[in-house]
Order: C-alpha cells, then structure tokens, then sequence
C-alpha cells in the first residue's frame, strides 16, 4: 500500500474515533500515563511537541505536565525550504496561524537540536518498528535526520497500519506509546 492510501484510509479512522469522544479520551489517558512514567519523560529537561489540532493526539495535557515539572517545552515553527525550528514557549508565548493553519510562536527563541532531550513525533500513521507517515511535507524526516535525542510517538491503536514500507529518507522514532484496545 503506498504513503498516500495510508495516510488517506488512517485520516478516515481518526475522524470516526472523533465521533466517540470517550473513546479517544480513554486511549489518550492510557497512553499519556505510558509517557509520563516512562524514563524518556522523567529523564528529559526539554521537550519538543506539536501543538495539537483537530484529529491529532492533545499535545495541551504534556505541555501543562511540562511546565509543572521545570521542563523547558518548545514547538515546531516552519520554515522556507520545507524545514523548521523548535521554539521556546512560556504561558505568555503569542501564536500566529502558519499557511498550514497550524499555530506557532511569534518569538524565535529557537532550542537547538542537541538542547532537546525528548522530541515527541506527530504522525498518521505508525509501524510497530516506529516508522510513520506524515501529513506528507517531509518536515520532521528534515529534521530528525539532525536531531540526536530521544524521540517517540502517541499512537491510537487506529492509526497502527503494517501495510506500507518505509522509503529510503524515513526515520523511525525510538519508542511508540500506544494502548491496546479491546471491544468488551
């Protein structure tokens, strides 16, 4: 199956998952207690996360976590040539909507590669072996390919799909948190 028909048929279940609010609610608070306990978190000082929108996993409960720890959070910010930076945010960070009508910061506090200990990695979807498809800009590919930290991902058991091999440019992320679902 190719990228796009996997990107394409995964987007279809994470709408229906959205038509069960407590069903996400429930994978989502599985899957951020795996993170939370997990020594990639408890030993990281800086993380770099999305800030989430619309279908994607809530990033807004480990930024909050984040800052109650101590723990420096920054955020993706795009730029030409299809790259991006992760900036410093605070509580008091002011966003503006990119052309991909994502938020950012205004600010360019930018955090180095090598200053982020925990990079949590966005995706459609996931192998088992931590490889994932993107929304198909190829920014984070870019970006880990740089990146020297420990990275994951946050994975709803629908956006698990076997059926597509990774190309040649793709980076797998070390570690993929995800809940088992089970229909009783």
């Amino acid at each position: 199956m190719d990228k796009a028909t996997v990107r394409q048929e995964t987007l279809g279940k994470l709408r229906k998952l959205g038509l069960v609010p407590s069903r996400k609610e429930q994978q989502e608070k599985a899957i951020l207690d795996q993170l939370f306990q997990s020594s990639l978190w408890q030993e990281a000082s800086s993380v770099g996360v999305t800030l989430s929108m619309g279908l994607e996993f809530s990033t807004e409960p480990i930024i909050e976590r984040a800052w109650q720890e101590g723990k420096t959070v920054a955020v993706p910010k795009t730029r030409p040539e299809r790259k991006m930076d992760f900036i410093k945010i605070t509580s008091g960070t002011i966003y503006e909507k990119s052309h991909f009508g994502v938020r950012e910061p205004l600010n360019d506090d930018i955090i180095k590669e090598t200053q982020l200990d925990l990079l949590i990695v966005p995706g459609v979807a996931f192998r088992l072996d931590g490889y994932r498809v993107g929304f198909g800009g190829g920014y984070y590919d870019r970006y880990l390919a740089g990146y020297p930290g420990q990275t994951c991902s946050l994975v709803f058991q629908e956006q698990l799909n076997q059926e597509w091999e990774p190309g040649p440019l793709d980076l797998p992320v070390s570690t993929i948190f995800m809940k088992q679902w089970t229909d009783k």
